[in-house]
């Protein structure tokens, strides 16, 4: 697993690294690997405050990026968001 920090000034850029990222791994998980699931894991600020906006969601959603979100002060997920997936994936307390 890698977990993309967006530390850097721009957010957008920062997302744009990770999703250059993800695409490459999907597409080799997806040639050697195909029963292996990949999730795109922020810190539950970076989702709340960047990942959430409705512009940004819609993009994911409309990309299948599937989010794995956590909190960084007890590294528990506190969400899974699987776009495909109708069923809870919440663990929000």
């Amino acid at each position: 697993m890698e977990i993309k920090s967006f530390l850097s000034r721009s957010r957008v850029d920062d997302l744009e690294d990770a999703l250059g990222q993800l695409w490459l791994y999907r597409y080799l998980l997806q040639r050697h690997h195909p029963e292996r699931e990949l999730f795109l894991a922020v810190g539950r600020n970076v989702h709340d405050d960047f990942i959430s906006q409705p512009h940004v969601a819609e993009f994911l959603e409309s990309e299948g990026v599937r989010l794995l979100v956590f909190d960084p002060q007890t590294e528990e997920v506190v969400e899974w968001i699987d776009w495909n997936n109708t069923e809870p994936s919440s663990s929000k307390s």
